[in-house]
């Protein structure tokens, strides 16, 4: 029996994004020495090259001489190993020991001359990097970052930043204690949140209207992971929301209105400013 046309194309897409999800892998690989790549020669050239390093299972995590992270090196390795090998398990995918630098700051400042600003966590999936701050008020962002990189080298390049940094807020788990339906309610509730069909227009990624965003892409992530599973979630990032009618077999707005009523069903009390008072002084791991 032929099947049908949906079905036929579907799989064709599926098939399609998991072959640029493989060549994306193999164009991704680093040098035989681990230090070949541009980026992290740059940051292991800074604070006088004085860096000291930890290997476990596949990562090579880096921090400079004498900082706070150096004396944590041991421990954050042991959370990088937990926190790459959750990623791949989200991703579907085998676990592995690819190889992975990861390279420790102890404060946003010091991470200007790399990123051109103060982020939390910087990505370089061509790199197969991650360049964090840890310190005392802030915990690494492991999963975060580590997802970037391995969902772009699995996956290939998303459709949009927006899905890109949903699943990765995806895979942070719970923020401060809190479910990321939740914190969209919070968001839905003092009406913050944008039309999912405007969302991959108007994302953004500064401040308090980029933690916003994070969450709700986080949310709706979720909502298709759990509704509809990790190969048609592929399919997406592929092909971004112009491809749900194909990759879900649902169009956006109806998307919307369940992906809502999930949000709706995770109502809370706490107002969004304390949720965002706590992720601007600590992140969200």
């Amino acid at each position: 029996m032929r099947p049908p046309r949906r079905l036929a194309l579907l799989a064709a897409l599926l098939a399609a994004v998991a072959a640029s999800g493989v060549a994306a892998a193999r164009r991704a690989a680093p040098g035989p020495d681990g230090h070949t790549a541009p980026f992290v020669r740059r940051v292991l050239a800074s604070s006088g090259g004085r860096w000291v390093e930890h290997r476990a299972l596949g990562l090579h995590v880096h921090a400079p001489a004498g900082s706070r992270a150096a004396r944590v090196l041991p421990a954050l390795a042991a959370q990088a190993v937990a926190a790459r090998d959750a990623d791949l398990r989200l991703l579907g995918a085998t676990i592995d020991t690819t190889h992975l630098e990861l390279l420790a700051l102890d404060t946003r400042e010091a991470m200007r001359p790399f990123t051109g600003g103060t982020p939390g966590g910087w990505a370089e999936s061509a790199a197969s990097a991650v360049l964090f701050v840890t310190n005392d008020s802030a915990r690494a962002p492991l999963r975060h970052e580590l997802m970037h990189v391995l969902s772009w080298q699995r996956w290939g390049t998303p459709a949009g930043h927006w899905i890109s940094e949903g699943l990765a807020m995806h895979a942070v788990g719970r923020c401060h204690g809190r479910d990321v339906h939740a914190m969209a309610a919070a968001l839905a509730a003092e009406g913050r949140l944008v039309p999912l069909a405007e969302l991959p227009r108007r994302f953004d990624v500064q401040g308090e209207a980029g933690a916003a965003m994070y969450v709700q892409a986080g949310s709706f992530v979720r909502h298709v992971l759990d509704t509809y599973g990790t190969a048609r979630l592929r399919a997406l990032w592929q092909g971004g929301l112009r491809s749900a009618p194909l990759a879900l077999g649902a169009d956006v707005p109806t998307l919307e209105r369940a992906w809502r009523a999930r949000v709706d069903a995770a109502k809370t009390s706490e107002p969004w400013a304390a949720m965002w008072a706590e992720v601007r002084s600590s992140g969200c791991e």
